[in-house]
């Protein structure tokens, strides 16, 4: 199958307990972020599920997990096709973000001389990171796109120089 006949994405999703890999069940005209931000749901619905880290069993079948519990999510297999969206030219911004035991370090696009901490208080309630690296218990990651539940986010800072990532 392709990527625009299947639209389950391969991710890893962090949490406060557990860290869950499994196949997203997202709308294929959504990016993962847009889906992650949908009002209209309340959990995020996983197929195929399995134990990345954790303390607690999985079973089979699908899992629907809270996104209040969640810290942040990886896409594993980024589409290689991915919807069409004209959010018209984007300027980068390093910034690193403590989210549980985690420090996220990566970018965030910002409109032409927009901050990156005014990205914060937006409604929505994930933040994409683009060129990340993780650093946490398990070691560190590098991934090129994380959405990071803002409520989570215990401190944020603006890098003055992009740091090194990979």
């Amino acid at each position: 199958m392709t990527d625009q006949q299947n639209p389950d994405r391969p991710v890893r999703i962090f949490g406060c307990n557990r860290t869950t890999d499994g196949l997203l069940s997202a709308s294929i005209r959504l990016r993962t972020i847009d889906d992650l931000n949908s009002v209209s749901k309340n959990f995020v619905r996983v197929h195929g599920p399995k134990a990345a880290s954790g303390d607690s069993a999985v079973l089979d079948g699908p899992m629907a997990i809270n996104k209040r519990s969640i810290l942040f999510v990886q896409e594993l297999n980024p589409p290689t096709s991915k919807p069409k969206a004209n959010f018209g030219n984007f300027d980068i911004s390093p910034v690193q973000f403590q989210v549980g035991d985690y420090t996220v370090q990566g970018f965030v696009h910002v409109p032409p001389g927009g901050s990156p901490m005014k990205r914060l208080d937006q409604d929505h309630t994930f933040l994409a990171v683009t060129t990340a690296l993780v650093s946490g218990p398990d070691g560190e990651f590098t991934a090129p796109f994380l959405a990071l539940n803002k409520r989570h986010i215990a401190t944020a800072q603006v890098a003055t120089v992009a740091q090194p990532v990979g």
